[in-house]
């Protein structure tokens, strides 16, 4: 016999020992560390994903302004709202005053911060089929953004904004949708490296429970944005630039030294590169959410609802901004070959309203709040123009 026997034995039985208590100890502080984490975000609570408490990073108004709907369609059961107006923040400033004296009938806003194109289909759904409104017809916004392969959601739903998904009355018309898909994506999402630089990053704001669409401080009764139904003086630029762009006439050709301003101006690093990628991400149109935008045509076909879309502008400045750094005129130009092809396949559109260029509108440069936001002095002047080239 081996005389180190013993001694090999008891050796290699003391390293599995310490191999396993090693394993344990790392597996335990693993599963602590994961459950602190859920736990953390579950707290914080930055997009809802948990209730109604939390420190959302933005107000949940798809959520608010369904409530809102619905108990004032549970008040009043035959009231009718004629135009509902559907998009981003950018229709946000569309003042019912204005969008009434020009259709008609009653008009509310629906407009959603960061709101994709797939997201008016399941509006329209929400509206006609839950709280049985008879619109005449939908006024969309439309951005080269809206179209785009970049949204970073969640497990599952890659495509759709975290707001979207916390507002059931609306998520649940996704193609595909289940509860246990919904639950086991929140799952994932509480220990997702986005969810908790989020979390650390909210983590000083004072949690509170989320106001209704009234109580928000932040919509006007129809809708629209407080803040962007104010004058806008487009101070998010050098004033030198801003007034180069206010006093350019923009139906004729640019003279060389005009041109040469622009050239320079582009060259500087006035607004950042990654505010100009959000806007317009990656380097082709997502046919998949064009595909959700037919499913939208389709609907108001079927429900004989005129569907109004617009391009929407942008501040002249960015427009060359995004021109000249990104794919932005190549993504215009898919998107208005797409939807008017859907124009000739359904009679719900007359056309798409290419509004894409302050020059169309014969808009202010002065008049915007920032990048893409415009005053109530532009938005009246696109209205008007919209109006006029859409058949009533």
């Amino acid at each position: 016999m081996n005389p180190r026997f013993f001694e090999t034995y008891e050796a290699n039985e003391k390293n599995a020992k310490t191999k396993s208590l090693f394993f344990r100890a790392f597996f335990t502080t693993l599963s602590i560390g994961l459950i602190a984490c859920i736990l953390f975000n579950i707290h914080i609570n930055p997009w809802g994903n948990y209730g109604d408490e939390g420190a959302f990073i933005l107000y949940n108004d798809r959520k608010a302004k369904s409530e809102y709907l619905s108990s004032l369609k549970k008040n009043e059961p035959n009231k009718n709202i004629d135009t509902f107006i559907l998009g981003s923040s950018t229709v946000l400033s569309f003042k019912s005053s204005t969008v009434k004296k020009l259709w008609g009938g009653e008009v509310f806003n629906l407009g959603c911060f960061f709101a994709g194109s797939e997201e008016s289909y399941s509006w329209l759904k929400h509206l006609v089929e839950e709280l049985n409104f008879k619109p005449k017809r939908i006024i969309v916004g439309l951005e080269t953004w809206s179209f785009s392969q970049h949204v970073n959601g969640p497990l599952f739903y890659k495509d759709y904004r975290r707001r979207f998904l916390n507002t059931p009355q609306l998520s649940k018309y996704i193609e595909g949708y289940s509860s246990f898909k919904n639950f086991c994506s929140k799952s994932f999402d509480s220990i997702s490296w986005q969810q908790l630089q989020t979390s650390w990053t909210l983590k000083t704001r004072e949690l509170k429970e989320q106001p209704d669409f009234l109580a928000s401080s932040i919509f006007n009764v129809d809708g629209s944005a407080i803040s962007y139904s104010k004058q806008a003086d487009s101070a998010f630029i050098p004033k030198e630039i801003n007034d180069f762009y206010h006093g350019l006439d923009y139906h004729k050709k640019r003279t060389q030294s005009e041109s040469a301003f622009i050239n320079k101006s582009l060259r500087l690093n006035v607004i950042p590169i990654s505010h100009v990628r959000v806007f317009c991400p990656g380097n082709q149109l997502s046919k998949e959410r064009l595909k959700r935008f037919e499913h939208l045509v389709a609907y108001c076909e079927k429900n004989d609802i005129k569907l109004i879309p617009i391009l929407m502008p942008t501040h002249p400045y960015f427009y060359d901004i995004l021109s000249s750094k990104t794919h932005h005129q190549q993504f215009l130009q898919g998107i208005r070959e797409q939807v008017s092809s859907y124009a000739e396949q359904y009679r719900a559109i007359d056309k798409l309203i290419d509004a894409s260029h302050i020059q169309k509108f014969d808009g202010l440069a002065h008049a915007f709040h920032d990048r893409f936001h415009m005053g109530p002095r532009n938005t009246d002047k696109l209205l008007k123009f919209v109006h006029k080239s859409s058949i009533k």
